[in-house]
């Protein structure tokens, strides 16, 4: 006798991910706010509800920039750095929250438990250095690589969903459009680009 616990088979067809996010880097000179000033208008940027975001790469962090950020509006985005693709959360999954009329970021994963319901995730702060700065009408997220276990390097591929809801918790976007927050299968993909002329392509 024993126990048969659930377990997730997701099936992938790698032609279909969508690349949720290309990422341009900067590789010379601090990231400040002149700096993301220059890069910006550079970003290859994906759309969710009022919500514009790209992505700056270099050697020690990744960076989001966030357009249309409204004060009654949050903006959450989740890594799976082994771009597993799998049908439920490991614990090394990670999310990063932005909310509208803050100045703060919530970074948090879950920890899997499996009851008499069937699979519970209780979510659990996640100690990180991530920060946030704000630039002209920018918001813009700064989360070093150790922070997400991810090693940076041209042309990677990792596991990458947004999720965008209103004042009142209720989910009115998403990249990709179809992406459940438990699922990361469902996810897309983020690309280090080796060059700005890479991410318009």
């Amino acid at each position: 006798e024993g126990t048969v616990k659930p377990f997730g088979y997701m099936p992938i067809d790698e032609s279909k991910i969508p690349v949720v996010l290309q990422a341009v880097r900067r590789e010379e000179g601090e990231i400040d706010s002149q700096a993301v000033k220059t890069v910006a208008p550079t970003l290859s940027y994906g759309s969710v509800s009022k919500c514009d975001i790209g992505a700056i790469w270099t050697d020690e962090a990744l960076l989001l920039v966030c357009k249309g950020l409204s004060d009654d509006v949050s903006v959450t985005v989740a890594f799976d750095g082994k771009n597993g693709k799998n049908a439920f959360l490991a614990y090394s999954d990670w999310f990063v929250t932005a909310s509208g009329g803050s100045d703060s970021l919530e970074t948090y994963h879950f920890v899997r438990k499996v009851t008499g319901e069937g699979i519970e995730y209780e979510k659990r702060a996640w100690r990180a250095e991530g920060r946030r700065i704000t630039v002209d009408n920018m918001t813009v997220i700064l989360l070093p690589w150790h922070d997400l276990g991810i090693i940076p390097f041209a042309e990677r591929h990792f596991g990458l969903a947004v999720f965008v809801t209103d004042g009142n918790g209720k989910r009115i976007g998403s990249l990709p459009e179809k992406a459940v927050r438990d699922i990361p299968g469902t996810w897309g993909d983020c690309v280090l680009h080796d060059d700005a002329g890479k991410a318009g392509q």
